[in-house]
């Protein structure tokens, strides 16, 4: 059973990335339209990472120290006015601008990554990573859903989708400011570890690597994500709401694997978890690199759902486990930056493959990276993540 003030962060996130999930499947379509070359589309869509990966962790520092809610209010309200420039925009300039606000909203993920974590003892942090990326994979899938209601195939306008975004971002915001009242922020415990986030030499040892398979699965995630629409439509002449489709299988796969991770079985085994992860998202995606039809193309989506779902859910938590209650906001968002890095790399580099090797290329390149950082989590100092430090005094289970 969910304590309130998990309950509430819970709502609080569906809400903002419903919005995001019912806008994700039509963006490459819009961008095809307004005639963006297929090859630059992935481009496009890498400014909301790109922003998350300069501003998300100043935020998340600036969440440690004036207080979750206020920045966490501000980040909400940029969604709906990222939607209402997508509703009206006719070029290239307004689609650009409301991705630049996407990306400032999805900065807020760090931070309720980190209220969760305020009020999780230390052993449960699986949990509250799990709880928030649960919160965004069944919004994702609920909002793809949606998608294929509003836009049965291709014969309807894929603004239709944009406007019942703004609509569900908006009514996100009034509730967050309504009913958010968040939990006190545990005290430093150690200054060389809140001095970390700001000086890199004194960080604790368990944080790079973490970070790096943290970017690593992140990168091979994003160049599948942002290719796969133009390679539905090159292969299979798919239209945007069959498109939706896979958002809705890999969302409930995520979603179902993420209802594991609340139970007490998945204390305690993060790093068994990672490697389960990681290699359930390799094969979704060699699953694509032979896939002939929508079967497997689902099958697919099935796999890496539910591998990425529980890699990140679980790599996040040892992470957090790393850090003390004070800089929380801080470290989590520079989680969040080197993610939003991998979105703008893996992007780009699914571009390139897909401009000069084929359609393939994203998803084979993508599996190689992910068995690199399987072996990675095999290797002898990651033994050293068994070991995380103890509760934060305060924290409540």
């Amino acid at each position: 059973m969910l304590e309130s003030g998990h309950a509430v962060l819970f709502v609080i996130a569906f809400g903002s990335f419903l919005g995001l999930g019912v806008a994700a499947p039509v963006l490459p379509f819009m961008a095809l339209e307004m005639g963006i070359a297929a090859s630059l589309v992935p481009l496009i869509l890498l400014i909301e990472p790109l922003l998350v990966a300069v501003f998300a962790p100043g935020l998340g520092r600036m969440s440690d120290r004036l207080g979750r809610r206020p920045v966490l209010l501000a980040l909400l309200a940029a969604a709906p006015l990222s939607y209402l420039l997508l509703a009206v925009t006719e070029g290239l300039v307004l689609f650009l601008a409301s991705r630049i606000l996407a990306g400032l909203a999805h900065s807020a993920f760090g931070i309720v990554q980190a209220a969760l974590a305020d009020s999780t003892r230390a052993d449960r942090r699986v949990r509250a990573m799990a709880l928030a990326n649960l919160a965004y994979s069944l919004a994702f899938a609920a909002g793809a859903l949606l998608t294929v209601l509003v836009l049965p195939g291709d014969r309807a306008e894929p603004r239709a989708a944009i406007i019942l975004a703004l609509l569900v971002s908006a009514l996100s915001l009034a509730v967050a400011g309504l009913i958010f009242r968040p939990a006190r922020i545990a005290p430093a415990q150690d200054g060389g570890l809140d001095r970390g986030l700001a000086s890199p030499g004194s960080m604790a040892r368990p944080v790079y690597p973490l970070l790096a398979l943290l970017g690593l699965v992140s990168f091979a995630y994003a160049a599948m994500d942002t290719s796969i629409g133009v390679w539905t439509v090159q292969r299979l002449a798919w239209g945007a709401g069959e498109f939706a489709g896979v958002f809705v299988a890999g969302g409930l796969a995520a979603a179902l694997s993420q209802v594991a991770l609340l139970t007490p079985a998945a204390a305690e085994r993060e790093t068994t978890l990672a490697r389960l992860g990681i290699a359930a998202l390799a094969s979704g995606l060699m699953i694509l690199v032979v896939a002939e039809n929508g079967f497997f193309v689902y099958l697919a989506a099935l796999f890496m759902g539910a591998g990425m779902a529980v890699a990140m859910s679980a790599l996040q938590a040892l992470l957090s486990r790393s850090l003390p209650g004070a800089v929380q906001g801080g470290g989590l968002g520079l989680s969040q930056a080197v993610i939003g890095l991998a979105w703008v790399i893996g992007p780009g580099w699914a571009s390139l493959t897909l401009a000069y090797f084929g359609p393939n290329w994203p998803f084979l390149g993508g599996a190689v990276i992910l068995l690199v950082a399987l072996a990675g989590l095999s290797r002898r100092p990651f033994a050293l993540w068994r070991s995380p430090p103890a509760a934060q005094p305060g924290a409540t289970p």
